[in-house]
């Protein structure tokens, strides 16, 4: 179960800065934040040639090191905020240079791949410094800081105490820069800003920078003997004759080329007449530059087996290496760049699975991450915010014997649905150090958990068992209740506020109402086939919403629990497979759809809402929405391989009365603990 903290969502009128007129605004939704943080990532990958090796961060706290056929030699957990956002690395003193977010560039020694650690750390002063990309020349590393619009000179001639020598604020449209990248050659630092274009700064005079190239949405950039290449978000790549890098003007942009026409572009490499170009969405696409001017592309030169996100390049063995949100580490082989295929891939930590929030904090269950079972588990994320961007810090992690399926919170303690093995419960009161102090192996394989709002039962879907009543008032030694057989396979359960009846999606079995009145002799009252069949259920006053598979959403009538009835149906564009309720919309996990939400004010006609649903680029399996901070409204999903998002709903701003962001949705009032 999942408990809300008691609010009351923004009505359309009567809230002061929620204009009355709200329903006819534009309302429309917006990515605020993720984790692990793909969004800023840049050079995440980082290769040594000679010693065949892979340095990998997942955008998460950690680093990998991997052989070039993706065998994990060692993890190094780096960072506590979570972002390890940009990796370089210098083959001549095997040090590993990690810019790390919120936290500081970090030097890791790799001379034992087995055994790196750390050396030295660099801390801005400024607290606002949001480190995304490193380059290293000679002894001076180059630190570019993504939200503060600057980049940081710091002398790491010590590996063991680097330090400040200076910070060069970038020049910006209204005072806005947003540097993504930075590379050093010849004497020149080049800093690609999203907002503005390109900045080109003398090394021996860092203060004497320039925004020569107006090229906004410049994103990664790689450098090919007199040649710049700039991947310009969502339009393309830019080719820049640097030959002469004092007298660069309109006319050194030689070409302007966009293969795929479909935006996000993310990275881009170059390796003698041949261009790597990384697509969020479509994977990569191979062109030829061996013609500066006139570019030469294929539709058959592409890789679309996953999205990229960056990438690396290994021409001694054909290969190249890339993260995506989807499928983590991967490696192709590029012999035929008409027939690029995957080699091998190593799955990255946190596969999003099932989520909870509570008090600050993002409770998330972790499938099963490669080979390491204790990947495997439950992570502690604390939320934070900036304007309306999300911001996740990974505060702690607890293995799970199981296969950790789902979690319910009660004050400092996580229920974990835990498979074969299971409810454990976890006391997460350090969450730092979250460790498991009670278990309950039940028959079946528990799926999903509910929690009572006084934290003393918890409610289990146990699969081919049915439901299970357990007392947790002692959360050192859960007791067993009652267990109750189910006709189908018990998927996910919900009481509403009264506790009277459970209500379990029971898989082929439908919907399955449980008398639980008296907790020690649980009582099936009634069943309802649901077309699809019933992978997870939500109750509300007189109403079960039910997440139908393939047939979408299901509203059931319960007023009468003995005889439930079909009130109406909605097919979802994905795979619903659980289903939350905030106010008078439900929230549907969708699969690869990503989260579909329908306006249910009126039971018995559904409508979609498509300026708030949205499709994600992983595999949403659980959503948890109305969680509001500073009048904004806020839905967090769990997207599969691409790790935790949060999602912001808003009205957009009213063209008749400027500075009008209503920050908010939804309706109805909830002043109630509503559970899930």
């Amino acid at each position: 179960m999942k408990i809300k903290i008691a609010l009351c969502l923004l009505l359309l009128s009567g809230i002061s800065g929620l204009p009355a007129h709200a329903e006819t605004l534009e309302k429309t939704v917006q990515l605020a934040g993720q984790w692990p943080a793909y969004y800023r990532q840049t050079k995440t990958i980082a290769l040594d040639p000679a010693r065949e090796l892979v340095f990998a961060a997942d955008g998460g706290e950690q680093i990998m090191v991997l052989d070039t056929d993706l065998n994990p030699l060692a993890t190094l957990s780096v960072t506590d905020s979570a972002e390890v956002a940009g990796l370089y690395y210098r083959p001549e003193d095997r040090l590993l240079y990690a810019a790390c977010s919120y936290e500081g560039l970090h030097i890791i020694d790799v001379s034992d791949p087995y055994h790196p650690f750390k050396t030295g750390v660099y801390l801005p002063e400024d607290t606002s410094a949001t480190l995304n990309s490193v380059y290293v020349a000679d002894s001076t590393a180059y630190v570019s800081s993504w939200i503060s619009g600057q980049f940081y000179i710091l002398d790491v001639a010590d590996a063991s105490n680097p330090s400040f020598h200076d910070r060069i604020k970038l020049p910006g449209a209204v005072g806005l820069a947003f540097p993504m990248d930075i590379y050093v050659s010849e004497g020149y630092i080049w800093v690609a800003d999203n907002v503005n274009g390109v900045h080109l700064v003398d090394v021996l005079d860092p203060t004497s920078l320039k925004n020569f190239l107006i090229l906004p949405g410049a994103r990664d950039m790689a450098v090919d003997g007199n040649y710049l290449y700039v991947t310009l978000e969502s339009n393309g790549v830019e080719i820049v004759d640097i030959s002469d890098p004092e007298n660069i003007t309109s006319e050194s942009e030689i070409a302007h080329f966009d293969p795929e026409g479909s935006g996000n572009e993310r990275a881009i490499r170059v390796n003698g007449d041949l261009a790597y170009l990384a697509y969020e969405a479509t994977g990569i696409q191979v062109v030829d530059v061996s013609n500066k001017a006139e570019p030469v592309t294929d539709p058959s030169w592409t890789y679309t087996g996953s999205g990229a996100y960056s990438i690396a390049l290994l021409p001694e063995q054909n290969s190249l290496f890339l993260t995506g949100s989807t499928a983590g580490l991967q490696k192709i082989d590029i012999t035929d760049k008409a027939d690029m295929f995957l080699t091998a891939s190593y799955d990255t930590p946190a596969d999003a699975l099932a989520i909870d929030v509570s008090s600050g904090y993002l409770y998330m269950i972790d499938d099963e991450a490669g080979n390491d079972p204790s990947a495997e588990g439950l992570r502690i994320l604390e939320i934070s915010y900036i304007n309306t961007a999300v911001i996740f810090f990974l505060t702690g992690f607890c293995a799970t014997p199981g296969t950790a399926l789902d979690v319910g919170v009660t004050g400092d303690y996580a229920c974990v649905a835990d498979g074969d093995h299971g409810l454990e419960i976890i006391n997460a009161f350090d969450k730092t150090n979250p460790e498991i102090i009670g278990s309950y192996d039940t028959d079946g394989s528990a799926q999903r958990v509910f929690v009572s709002p006084d934290g003393n039962a918890a409610y289990v879907a146990d699969g081919d068992a049915g439901l299970v009543i357990l007392d947790i008032s002692d959360k050192t030694q859960p007791q067993l209740i009652a267990t109750m057989d189910t006709p189908g396979f018990a998927s996910d359960v919900h009481l509403t506020g009264s506790k009277d009846y459970a209500y379990l999606a029971d898989g082929p079995g439908g919907l399955v109402i449980v008398d639980i009145q008296n907790p020690a002799e649980p009582e099936i009252t009634g069943t309802l086939e649901i077309e699809g069949g019933a992978q997870g259920v939500y109750a509300y006053g007189t109403c079960a919403y039910v997440a139908a598979g393939d047939q979408g959403l299901a509203i059931i009538g319960i007023a009468d629990p003995a005889h439930p009835k079909k009130i109406a149906s909605f097919n979802t564009p994905g795979i619903a497979t659980k289903i939350t309720l905030t106010g008078d919309f439900a929230y549907i996990a969708d699969g690869t759809k990503g989260v579909c939400v329908v306006n249910v004010k009126d039971p018995a006609d559904p409508v979609k809402d498509p300026d708030w649903s949205y499709d994600s680029s992983g595999n949403v399996t659980d959503v948890y929405s109305g969680y509001i901070v500073d009048e904004n409204i806020y839905a967090f999903i769990a997207d599969g391989p691409s790790g935790v998002s949060a999602l912001r709903l808003y009205y957009k701003q009213d063209p008749t009365n400027p500075g009008t962001d209503t920050g908010g949705g939804g309706g109805g009032c909830f002043i109630e603990t509503m559970g899930r």
